[in-house]
């Protein structure tokens, strides 16, 4: 939506831009797959305990900024 906003005011092509955009989106989802399917192996059960903390902590702040607004 953000980009989309910034394409209006530069009045650039929003197809092409819209196809640049979804292909950076598509080559980082690949990347990420790859790294996954790669380091996913190695890390194992302490990535999954990392990403646990990681996403309950997230879930703490968005908590925490929700009750504080």
């Amino acid at each position: 939506m953000v980009f989309g906003l910034s394409f209006a005011v530069l009045e650039a092509p929003f197809g092409l831009l819209t196809g640049i955009v979804a292909g950076q989106a598509f080559v980082a989802v690949l990347v990420g797959l790859w790294l996954g399917k790669r380091l996913g192996a190695r890390a194992g059960d302490f990535a999954e305990l990392i990403a646990g903390v990681v996403f309950s902590l997230l879930g703490l702040v968005v908590l925490y900024k929700g009750f504080t607004a």
